[in-house]
């Protein structure tokens, strides 16, 4: 009967471990938490059959922490509704952002309708915000020269906010249009906040900017 209960608990153990290195694999909190609780609850498991009782009692707590914290996130996530813009962002653009993460980087930034001839960028002089146009044209001219033309998801300011230099061109809209806009300083706040979505808006930024020079050698 020992020998059986000292299998037992040595397969909850390793199974234990297996699950908590599974869960420092994911990238979604929601399921590393959900993984966090099943390594916690086999844990406990072993501390039953080995009779490790404060190991059971520890594992409790990181069981009750969790729940509370799924809670929560399920919480976030039945908040994190879209508007029909924010959706077409959301499949467009964002699709390697959460739901929450999406709904925070969201809530930072103003929907801003500009007439035609609003300056959006200056040559030269240090850029405050990071810019998405939805919809609308603007004109990207260096030296008083259009080079190119920014629309539908384009963002304007992006070279600014990743390497904090000024505008290397002046950006105007040159028909009515719609963006949306965040400010550097509270963007940046937000994003060393929480790495994944610090990766994933690099990564929204490198493309859109790889498709303009592609666009521009065109």
């Amino acid at each position: 009967m020992f020998e059986d209960a000292h299998f037992i608990a040595d397969i909850c153990i390793h199974t234990s471990y297996v699950l908590s290195m599974a869960a420092y694999l994911v990238r979604d909190i929601f399921y590393l938490r959900l993984l966090a609780i099943a390594a916690a609850i086999a844990a406990i498991l072993y501390s039953v059959f080995a009779q490790e009782w404060s190991i059971g009692y520890w594992e409790t707590g990181i069981v009750i922490v969790n729940i509370v914290q799924v809670a929560l996130l399920l919480r976030e996530r039945r908040n994190a509704i879209f508007n029909t813009e924010e959706q077409e962002l959301r499949e467009s653009l964002f699709q390697h952002f959460s739901a929450v993460q999406l709904k925070a980087l969201l809530k930072q930034a103003v929907w801003v309708d500009a007439p035609q001839g609003e300056l959006l960028t200056e040559q030269g002089k240090p850029v405050a915000r990071l810019t998405l146009i939805k919809n609308g044209l603007a004109s990207v001219a260096i030296d008083d020269v259009i080079v190119a033309y920014c629309k539908h998801n384009d963002f304007i300011g992006e070279m600014s906010f990743v390497s904090g230099e000024a505008a290397t061109a002046t950006v105007a809209t040159m028909l009515p249009t719609r963006y949306l806009m965040w400010t550097q300083d509270d963007l940046r706040k937000l994003l060393e906040h929480d790495e994944a979505m610090r990766v994933a808006m690099q990564t929204v930024l490198t493309k859109n900017l790889v498709i303009k020079l592609t666009k521009k050698k065109s």
